[in-house]
């Protein structure tokens, strides 16, 4: 059986990103996301994701809808969190891919190849390209020789290992950068014996460590998704009414508040304006052309379903959130205290990161709302990437 583990432990500070490498977004989705569905593409099913401590939560959110088997927090080396991840496999695993997330664009063929090569009965596998420049070596900054670039290749990621040789070298002490290594010296310590084999790799399999590698990724994932970028809008208003049996809501979120919102469904505004800019982005019409009051099966329904609809209907046909905007319109009650959930709630109902969602409050300097009273306003932009259907 076929497994594998996606190490995303590693922090973004050459990054210069505050968070950790692994969700920093890519042509709007995280890396994590985009190097996970490699694996799936590839017929890896189910990987093993490891974080880094204290973010189990932004990475389930990352890789919301996306199949994977668990996720396990990461040690202190790369070693640490390979290990990490193994022992979390199912013990009928045999041959195992090791991927970096910070490899988010591999292609799936060159994933096969790797695996092909290990079931052809090598101890490992690993994608690799030809270097293109001359390579020097060097003391400090001064050049002592020049090495033949010729018998020298950049291995990249997923690495792909025989389960039983990958637990004997995890089982030794020591670290290395990566798990060929370890392989690489049990056979010069003669504790086994075998073939690692190099399989052709990709350029799309650059890795990111510096801003200027995200921005090289941006570009080649915008080149092969198509360079189609879509911006939609959205509004939508509900009067503040007495509602004893709802609460007021907003982006998902239970507001503390004597009023609710009027409506057929649960009245989010917030929620309508980011489906309504999505649709308009995609010119699907708007909320009602697919969820109408005319529809028993919606009335108090919760409006982030209507999200998690559309954004699955936006995924099938190729189109990807690179971010929302919403703001809330309102003079009560106060809501800057519920921002961060709202955040949260968006991200997870558009299966985006956190950080690809914006939300903001003003009042209406009690002007009143559509001459009917009090009510709550929510105005949404956002803008979509991918390929022309």
């Amino acid at each position: 059986m076929l497994g594998a583990v996606l190490v995303a432990a590693g922090s973004g500070t050459r990054l210069g990103a505050n968070l950790p490498k692994a969700l920093v977004p890519l042509a709007g989705r995280p890396l994590v996301r985009w190097a996970a569905e490699s694996l799936i593409d590839a017929g890896i099913a189910s990987p093993v994701v490891v974080h880094p401590a204290g973010y189990a939560s932004q990475f389930r959110a990352a890789l919301a809808g996306c199949q994977v088997a668990a996720l396990t927090e990461g040690g202190d080396t790369r070693t640490d969190s390979v290990r990490a991840g193994v022992a979390s496999l199912a013990p009928d695993v045999t041959v195992v891919a090791i991927h970096d997330a910070a490899r988010p664009l591999m292609p799936a063929a060159a994933v096969r190849r790797a695996v092909e090569a290990v079931k052809n009965h090598v101890l490992a596998a690993a994608p690799a390209i030809a270097v293109a420049d001359t390579l020097k070596q060097v003391v400090g900054d001064d050049v002592v020789a020049t090495i033949d670039r010729r018998d020298a290749r950049a291995v990249q990621t997923p690495q792909v290992f025989r389960r039983d040789v990958l637990d004997t070298v995890l089982g030794h002490a020591g670290h290395a950068t990566d798990e060929l290594t370890l392989v690489e010296q049990a056979l010069e310590r003669a504790t086994m014996s075998g073939v690692i084999r190099l399989v052709d790799g990709s350029v799309f399999g650059h890795k990111v460590t510096t801003a200027d590698d995200l921005r090289l990724l941006e570009a080649l994932a915008m080149a092969d998704l198509g360079t189609t970028v879509r911006v939609g809008s959205g509004f939508d208003v509900h009067a503040l009414v007495e509602l004893p049996t709802r609460p007021l809501r907003l982006a998902g979120v239970a507001i503390d508040s004597p009023l609710a919102l009027e409506g057929h469904s649960d009245a989010d505004v917030a929620a309508h304006a980011v489906a309504d800019a999505l649709l308009g982005a995609t010119a699907r019409g708007d909320l009602g052309d697919h969820f109408g009051v005319d529809d028993p099966d919606t009335a108090g329904a919760d409006s982030l379903d209507f999200l998690r609809e559309i954004t699955h209907q936006l995924s099938t046909d190729g189109w990807q959130i690179a971010n929302v905007d919403v703001t809330l319109v309102a003079q009560r009650p106060k809501l800057a205290g519920y921002r961060a959930e709202m955040r949260s709630r968006l991200a997870d109902a558009l299966n985006v990161a956190v950080e690809q969602i914006s939300v903001k409050f003003t009042t209406t300097d009690h002007l009143g709302m559509i001459g009917r009273g009090e009510g709550i306003a929510a105005m949404a932009s956002c803008m979509l990437r991918g390929r022309e259907r």
